[in-house]
C-alpha cells in the first residue's frame, strides 16, 4: 500500500500523491495569495471585503464556498472558474466539512511549502 501512495518513491508522503486535484488546487491558491499580499493570512481582509454575502449572513470571519470563490474571482484568481478547481479548493480548506471557509482555514497555508 505504501509504495502505491508514495509515487515518487521517496518515503515521504505528500498532499499531492494522495489527493492530487486537491493538492494542486491548494497550491494555486497558495501561490496566488501569497504572490498578491505576501501571505494567505494577509489575503483573507481582501476576500472578505470583496464578498458579497447574502444580507442574512452575520458573519465576518467565514464565508459560505459559492461567497468565497466568486470574492477570489473578483479579485482575480481566474482558476476559481476552471471546473473541479474551486469545490476542490474549498473542500479542502474546509477542516469541518461544513461549506464554509474561515480564515484559520486559509492561514494554515502559510506554513506549506506548496
Amino acid at each position: 500500500l505504501w509504495n502505491i501512495l508514495d509515487r515518487d518513491g521517496d518515503g515521504i508522503l505528500r498532499m499531492e500523491e494522495v489527493v492530487p486535484q486537491a493538492g494542486a488546487a491548494l497550491a494555486r491558491f497558495w501561490k496566488w495569495a501569497r504572490d498578491n499580499w505576501g501571505t494567505c493570512k494577509a489575503g483573507w481582509a481582501p476576500i472578505m471585503q470583496a464578498s458579497r454575502p447574502p444580507t442574512s449572513w452575520k458573519s465576518i470571519t467565514s464565508l459560505k464556498y459559492g461567497t468565497f470563490l466568486a470574492a477570489t474571482k473578483s479579485l482575480g484568481w481566474s482558476a476559481a472558474d476552471e471546473p473541479g478547481v474551486g469545490q476542490s479548493l474549498c473542500q479542502a480548506l474546509d477542516r469541518d466539512g461544513c461549506g464554509i471557509i474561515s480564515k484559520a482555514d486559509t492561514t494554515w497555508l502559510d506554513g506549506w511549502n506548496a
